[in-house]
């Protein structure tokens, strides 16, 4: 039969469900970040950062969202890739045939190669860091062993200390111009993990020119 695709956060919320559906429930701060919605469409947000204003455009990226994407790309001082740290052995949700993290790093390597953004700024962020170090520390040895066959050939190296290591590596040899500042593993559930890996991109980006 078909896969069912449950997101990480699905057992956050099931060990969670006496204290949801009881009258009056509130949703904490933890809930509200480990909230799963889909992008869809284009949505446009202002932001400030080093004494310089930025829009901010975030597109989708399911397979049906992709055609919006080069209207947007043309011109950009930058591109925020987003990715998993922890989806190197999941399908894909609209085709069970392929893997997640393939399909993230082809992707990747199309869009960052367009001509439309040879003097743009690249960064790549991969989530999912608490995921990933939970399936570590549970001696996982099946889906440790899944995720070093899923990035053999790359040069992070089959025995990384740090697993996210060999997944930032594919996105670094799908784009020669990338470095390793570049890559940031975050876990999106810390604001504080998030906000500084975008004050760093961010940093960057109001440099003078």
């Amino acid at each position: 039969g078909a896969a069912v695709h449950l997101p990480e956060s699905a057992g956050y919320f099931l060990d969670a469900a006496s204290r949801i559906l009881a009258p009056g429930y509130v949703p904490t701060g933890d809930d509200v970040l480990r909230m799963r919605v889909r992008t869809r469409g284009v949505a446009l947000a202002q932001v400030s950062a080093f004494g310089r204003d930025f829009e901010v455009v975030d597109v989708g990226g399911a397979r049906t969202e992709r055609r919006k994407w080069a209207g947007r790309l043309r011109g950009a001082a930058a591109v925020f890739w987003v990715g998993s740290l922890a989806e190197f052995d999941q399908p894909l949700y609209e085709d069970e045939e392929v893997n997640r993290l393939d399909e993230s790093v082809a992707l990747w390597r199309e869009t960052a190669a367009m001509p439309e953004l040879e003097g743009a700024a690249l960064s790549v962020f991969l989530c999912k860091r608490d995921v990933l170090a939970s399936k570590a520390a549970a001696a996982d040895a099946d889906a440790l062993a899944t995720l070093r066959a899923r990035c053999a050939g790359s040069g992070g190296g089959d025995d990384a200390a740090d697993p996210s290591a060999l997944v930032a590596q594919r996105y670094l040899d799908a784009c020669p111009r990338l470095s390793k500042a570049d890559v940031h593993a975050v876990d999106a559930t810390d604001a504080k993990d998030v906000r500084a890996a975008l004050d760093a991109a961010f940093r960057g980006l109001a440099k003078p020119v």
